[in-house]
């Protein structure tokens, strides 16, 4: 149920789909419900919802529209999230839903509805009665806007189930995994925070989460510049608890708000009964939700330490409800540091994969020309092959760096392999230049901000003897062969994004990359 479409001032609605999350659905037969707001101007808008439902032909043309979207772009149905809503408008959300789910009905599209617990604005019964599934979200009995406290004390999910008149068979209950950083003694609202920002809290600090068993949420307190601040946050533990729950209510399922936010030990015990009866095991291990953390900026990479998984204790009452959680460590993502960003507007021309006896002279002749210098990263058989054209690279006093030896992805090598692919280049580059490299890109893996431990192996293994990493942001995909319009144009619309542009003057046809640097 992805975040697209949103009610406008005019009472249309704008949206903003992702084409890639859409073929990853279709490759996985998901089926999307994307979702409709009110959010508007960082607030729930109950004054545009209210003139949506009560100007003539409005509503009417809304939903038309909202149809021909769905159907237009193949999708399984809507997912309807109207917050905020005046109670004066109870009737009014009623007779929309009504109306949305008659149309969608009739094209065998489904209809779904997020609604708050215990909120006087709904008529749960008559909106259950209408849609195929009633969301209701267990959080933020304290949210950004109010003061600080447990977003989901135990004892108010406990209540919130035991008073929903909802058909068990409609109802999916969405539970939380995020957070949110309070300032204290601060009249400003807090900062929604992911799992993952809050596990880099801790990276170089002594940073302490605190269980509170009254409340059954976790919560930590930390000071920086002079100012106070509380983080209460929902994690896997609390996701436990709260889906035992659920199920014991009778739900028809769980939803989760929202992905990417979430503590990633919950997909250790979801849908897997053995870990349901015991999460000690599912619970234990903490993992980085995000694998590398980044400082400083430029394509100058660093990797200052390597990741750690963290540990986490927790003990269960006679009910099987998680009663205490003990960070006993947290995990550390990869640490790097990024340099070479420039305060002007600069850029550096890298080529891979040469020399080559015909394409690496004429961009040489370009950038001699022009009184440019590039770097170039070179490939140890083809240096081999024509020694007289890195003899005229460190001449013409180009940067020049190793790209192995016979371009391998080394991921896939052994640490040996790796080694020998390195000093081979090194030792080949001495030979005819008389001096060393201390610069390196892997073949593969030139993106300057690897996410993945296979893209940051390379990097390692080079870092640990002596090199440096050179990444890029700026790719054109010009081994692609694209026209060379094409690949400045991939070059100028990517030039917001960093300052290092990868091409290549070796391996294929690239006379279209000669052309594109004149």
């Amino acid at each position: 149920m992805p975040e697209w479409l949103q009610l406008t001032s005019k009472l249309t609605f704008k949206t903003s789909n992702d084409s890639s999350i859409t073929e990853l659905a279709k490759a996985h037969h998901i089926k999307i419900l994307p979702l409709v707001n009110n959010f508007i101007n960082n607030k729930w808008d109950a004054e545009a919802l209210h003139r949506l439902f009560t100007t003539p032909g409005a509503e009417d043309l809304f939903i038309k529209n909202l149809l021909t979207y769905v159907r237009t772009n193949d999708f399984a149905g809507i997912n309807i999230d109207f917050e905020g809503i005046n109670e004066n408008d109870k009737a009014n959300l009623t007779q929309f839903m009504d109306k949305v789910s008659e149309q969608f009905h009739q094209h065998g599209l489904m209809v779904t509805l997020d609604v708050p617990p215990k909120n006087t604005s709904y008529n749960y019964a008559s909106l259950a009665a209408d849609v195929d599934r009633m969301i209701v979200m267990l959080y933020d009995q304290h949210n950004s806007i109010g003061k600080p406290g447990p977003i989901a004390p135990s004892d108010w999910v406990k209540e919130s189930l035991n008073q929903l008149n909802i058909p068990s068979q409609k109802l999916i209950v969405s539970l939380g995994s995020y957070g949110y950083d309070w300032e204290e003694n601060s009249n400003q609202p807090a900062d929604t925070v992911t799992f993952g920002d809050i596990m880099n809290l801790g990276i170089g600090t002594n940073l302490q989460i605190h269980w509170n068993k009254q409340v059954a949420n976790p919560y930590l307190r930390y000071k920086i510049n002079g100012k106070s601040h509380i983080v209460w946050f929902l994690d896997a533990a609390t996701f436990y608890n709260q889906m035992k729950q659920a199920n014991d209510s009778g739900s028809k399922g769980i939803a989760v708000w929202r992905l990417g936010s979430e503590d990633p030990s919950i997909w250790n015990f979801i849908n897997k009964p053995k870990e349901i009866q015991n999460p000690s095991n599912a619970l234990k291990t903490l993992v980085s939700p995000e694998p590398v953390h980044y400082t400083g900026a430029g394509e100058i990479l660093n990797i200052v330490s390597q990741s750690e998984n963290g540990i986490r204790t927790i003990q269960s009452n006679s009910q099987g409800m998680i009663q205490e959680e003990i960070y006993s460590t947290l995990p550390k993502p990869f640490e790097v540091v990024r340099y070479g960003k420039p305060k002007r507007k600069e850029v550096v021309l890298s080529f891979d994969d040469g020399p080559d006896p015909i394409y690496t002279p004429q961009i040489l002749d370009i950038l001699d020309k022009n009184h440019i210098k590039g770097a170039f990263f070179i490939v140890g058989e083809n240096a081999e092959l024509h020694p007289e054209l890195i003899d005229r690279m460190y001449k013409e006093g180009h940067e020049i760096g190793s790209h192995t030896f016979t371009h391998p992805d080394i991921a896939t090598t052994t640490p040996f392999q790796t080694k020998m692919e390195l000093n081979a280049n090194q030792r080949l580059f001495e030979e005819i230049t008389n001096h060393s490299m201390n610069l390196f890109r892997p073949p593969y893996v030139a993106d300057a901000e690897p996410s993945t431990r296979s893209e940051l192996l390379p990097i390692l293994r080079a870092q640990d003897m002596g090199y440096t990493m050179v990444g890029e942001l700026i790719d054109p995909n010009d081994w692609q062969r694209p026209s060379s319009k094409e690949i400045v144009k991939r070059v100028l619309d990517q030039l917001p994004e960093g300052n290092v542009i990868l091409l290549h003057d070796a391996g294929g046809n690239r006379s279209n990359t000669v052309k594109a640097c004149l």
